[in-house]
């Protein structure tokens, strides 16, 4: 999952009404990215920040 996609999917969630919904929304999704993240995406980010 890419930051641009993760952003668009916060923006839908916010009009998500009710919070606790919303609340267990944004953990499902965050979870689901942490469960995808690979190791050379984190390279790529932390090469990113050191630049």
């Amino acid at each position: 999952m890419t930051y641009k996609q993760l952003q668009e999917i916060t923006e839908i969630l916010k009009d998500i009404p009710d919070g606790e919904r919303r609340d267990k929304a944004v953990q499902l999704m965050l979870q689901s990215a942490a469960d995808t993240i690979t190791e050379e995406v984190v390279t790529e980010l932390i090469g990113k920040s050191n630049n």
